[in-house]
């Protein structure tokens, strides 16, 4: 990363993460060349690291996995650590898209726009192409560093 980046140590910073494995198979739909910097993984964890050492704190980092799994709880341990009262309106929305979907909404935002609330997770049996194991081997390496500070679910 290039950019001056100076300013998020002056932000409370939180950190959404994914199982690499989801985003793969979730980019492999729009494009046929994954890397872990088309997801973004280095980057973010560049930042994690960056946000670490210059303010001498851990910050928020919290996992979809765990916010389906059970999202008022999740969402509560959020608010707490953001210092913002948690709302039950949170756990909800309007059906349908939304301007701020921007142009990968309709590719990422499928489920949001025909849904109104949080779903238990599926197990999805979809298979990994043989030919991007090593991407995930890559990719979970950044996520694994990044794991180690979420939220816990407990």
């Amino acid at each position: 990363i290039n950019d001056d980046i100076s300013w998020v140590k002056n932000i409370t910073n939180c950190f959404l993460i994914r199982n690499p494995k989801q985003d793969i198979l979730s980019y492999l739909k729009i494009h046929k060349d994954v890397t872990p910097e088309l997801i973004g993984l280095p980057q973010q964890l560049y930042i994690l690291n960056y946000i670490i050492n210059k303010t001498k704190k851990n910050p928020i980092v919290i996992s979809s996995e765990d916010i389906l799994k059970n999202p008022k709880l999740m969402l509560k341990k959020l608010c707490n650590l953001l210092e913002i009262p948690f709302l039950n309106q949170m756990l909800e929305w309007p059906k349908g898209p939304r301007d701020s979907d921007g142009i990968w909404g309709e590719y990422w935002y499928k489920n949001v726009i025909e849904t109104t609330s949080f779903s238990k997770p599926k197990q999805k049996k979809e298979e990994l192409p043989d030919d991007f194991h090593a991407l995930l081997d890559e990719c979970m390496g950044y996520y694994k560093q990044m794991e180690k500070y979420k939220i816990n679910l407990t």
